[in-house]
């Protein structure tokens, strides 16, 4: 004979499916009231992305530099050297217009 034990899970187990309030049971409809709250937060949180994303993506940068032990990102030095300008070619423009 089962003792009390072990039919007590079972049958509370059983009460839950019956009643629809078990945790893990997933929702057959979600209604308009509680779909726009999680759309609302989704949004809020994208939006926070979208504004800040620069700054973020420049401090998680710096972090994964400094973690490998690498120097902060510089920019480039650039050299721009002057082409040399031709004299005669300059008049000459000057002149048509």
């Amino acid at each position: 004979m089962n003792s009390i034990h072990e039919v007590a899970p079972s049958l509370s187990r059983l009460a839950a499916e019956l009643s629809g309030t078990n945790p893990l049971r997933v929702p057959e409809y979600l209604g308009p009231e509680t779909v726009m709250p999680l759309a609302s937060i989704l949004a809020t949180i994208l939006g926070f992305f979208l504004v800040f994303w620069r700054l973020i993506a420049k401090t998680v940068k710096k972090v994964i530099r400094r973690a490998r032990g690498l120097p902060d990102e510089m920019p480039p030095e650039v050299e721009m050297e002057e082409a040399p300008v031709d004299e005669s070619s300059k008049t000459e423009n000057i002149s048509t217009q």
